[in-house]
């Protein structure tokens, strides 16, 4: 059932700080440098979060004091969307003079009357900006958070998530491990030392503060892509919670059409939506696009690429900006990407790269053969039309259309998680047994289509998607794990939260594919939970086992 809408609004971080009686982090360091205890004025302070194993580790935040005000990430952010010369102002790259008149910057050369640039120029005219809104429905929403949050448009004190949520450990190996969102921060630390005990509203500082700036956006686009991918299922959902890959254990139908066998839940799978494993498996998710996608478009020593014509379908060769090459071939970058899938409105629309001028154009052409389900894929109708000559068939321009974002990502989730698997736990935890090890079985919308893609110049290439999307059905949002594990996790589908860790280590996966196909794994030492693998090898193991009784032999 859909959830219920809520307002987004800009938080008042002085607030919360005060609130929580949030203490300072002063240093970069992780660990003092005479011991091996964390800095107490560091990013994993006791002190400061409270004592590993405490529950306030999970709970407590901390600040850093940016010895300046800086815009709001999120005001930031819709600012530039509105009109790019606001970003090329902020960083010093474009001059502009202030028109009192129309209440907004205009562009201009370096040596104009009045002309100026950079952060502090910006800044002091931001209260004066008169944005227009249109018909837009996007354009006005974000204009109505700026007018909405005047008294919050500018951070002093920067919030630190808990550091429970992004913890320092030690690995197997003795190495250290901690999330990258650590280096961000650290960053900040580090950033701000240049402007302590200085006049900031000096312009010499503009570099300073815009870099600044731009890292503290970082921040916030890593915090916002893992807590809005949980709510995405029903757009904000009353049930889903702020953890990142956290659920709901969610009723399904683990059958599938007879000509679709694929597309059942096995008893060792788990029916995971796209959108988490787009954040769950993200690292060989985005190395998938990169490899067969981006790669293949993307020209390396320049920032020209070849694209589809929206117009002609036709291969084109076009220059795109080094912020939209950067976009598709940084692997850090392209979490833009996945993050713009949560946007329910764009998913079933062409996936389009944009020219330097703001052209859209699409990435890939699919043709789908209505006969015989089979699928392929072409940067060129004419060279499409020429394959499918080759191999005897007629061209029907009813069935060609250019990729859509969940047909590329399901794409991309599907092949890369192959052989992924992921941990379940049910929470609460009620023992061992609210723990399960599954395959991922990437879920999409609830009605959808088998399609096999077939390579037009190579016979040998062939894979078959049994849960290709379709446009207008209903996402499935939670995971399923099949029916006669709820016994076991204590669970059933009122809103039981459940937890998912990805398994991206081919060790780790070997390790896991050689258990879940072992005796021990088919039926538990309690000889009631057989989970099984393959029908006719549980019921050839219940066989023997049966047979073994009847005859009184012992194990």
């Amino acid at each position: 059932m859909p959830g219920k809408p809520i307002n987004i609004a800009i938080a008042d971080m002085e607030k919360v700080l005060t609130n929580q009686e949030a203490m300072p982090i002063t240093s970069a360091y992780f660990k003092e440098r005479t011991s091996d205890s964390f800095d107490p004025n560091g990013l994993f302070s006791e002190e400061i979060f409270g004592e590993m194993g405490d529950q306030q580790r999970l709970i407590r935040f901390g600040y850093i004091d940016l010895h300046t005000n800086l815009l709001h990430p999120k005001i930031y952010d819709v600012v530039v969307q509105l009109k790019a010369l606001y970003k090329h102002i902020l960083s010093g790259k474009q001059y502009a003079y202030w028109d009192d008149k129309n209440k907004d910057f205009v562009k201009c050369e370096d040596d104009a009357p009045n002309a100026e640039t950079g952060y502090s120029f910006f800044t002091s005219h931001i209260g004066d900006i008169s944005f227009k809104k249109t018909k837009s429905a996007k354009r006005n929403t974000r204009i109505k958070l700026i007018e909405d949050s005047k008294e919050r448009w500018y951070v002093k004190r920067f919030i630190v998530s808990p550091a429970g949520t992004r913890e320092y450990i030690i690995n197997n190996d003795g190495r250290d491990e901690y999330d990258d969102i650590n280096k961000l921060y650290r960053r900040i630390i580090e950033m701000t030392r240049a402007l302590e005990n200085v006049r900031t509203n000096s312009k010499m500082y503009d570099g300073v503060k815009y870099r600044l700036q731009l890292v503290l956006n970082e921040v916030f686009e890593s915090l916002w892509f893992f807590f809005s991918k949980v709510y995405f299922p029903n757009k904000y959902n009353s049930r889903s919670i702020a953890l990142a890959t956290r659920n709901v254990i969610s009723a399904a139908d683990i059958d599938a059409p007879s000509d679709i066998p694929a597309a059942r839940l096995s008893m060792d799978e788990l029916f995971t939506p796209l959108w988490q494993v787009l954040g769950g498996a993200a690292p060989v998710v985005k190395r998938h696009l990169l490899t067969f996608v981006f790669n293949p478009i993307f020209e390396e020593d320049s920032n020209q690429c070849t694209l589809i014509d929206p117009d002609t379908l036709e291969t084109v060769t076009v220059e795109v900006s080094s912020a939209t090459k950067k976009r598709h071939l940084d692997l850090e970058d392209m979490n833009y990407l996945l993050h713009s899938f949560l946007e329910s409105t764009n998913q079933h629309i062409p996936f389009t790269i944009p020219d330097k001028d703001g052209k859209e154009y699409y990435a890939l052409l699919r043709y789908i053969d209505e006969d015989d389900d089979t699928m392929y894929l072409s940067r060129s109708v004419t060279s499409l039309k020429d394959g499918l000559e080759r191999l005897g068939k007629t061209f029907n321009k009813l069935w060609l259309a250019p990729m859509t974002k969940y047909e590329l990502f399901y794409r991309s989730a599907y092949q890369s998680t192959l052989n992924i698997h992921v941990t379940f736990t049910r929470y609460p935890v009620l023992g061992h047994l609210g723990i399960g090890i599954y395959k991922v079985h990437v879920v999409t919308t609830s009605k959808f289509r088998k399609v096999t893609i077939r390579d037009l110049t190579d016979s040998d290439y062939e894979i078959t998607l049994s849960r290709w999307p379709i446009a207008g059905s209903a996402n499935m949002g939670g995971c399923t794990p099949h029916p006669c594990h709820l016994s076991n996790f204590v669970a059933d589908h009122d809103g039981d939260q459940n937890n998912s860790i990805f398994i991206l280590s081919n060790d780790a996966n070997e390790e896991i594919e050689a258990f879940l196909n072992s005796p021990r794994f088919i039926i538990s030492p309690d000889m009631q939970s057989y989970v099984g693998v393959d029908t006719a090898l549980t019921s050839k193991t219940l066989y023997n086992l049966t047979c073994g009784l009847e005859l009184g032999l012992t194990s």
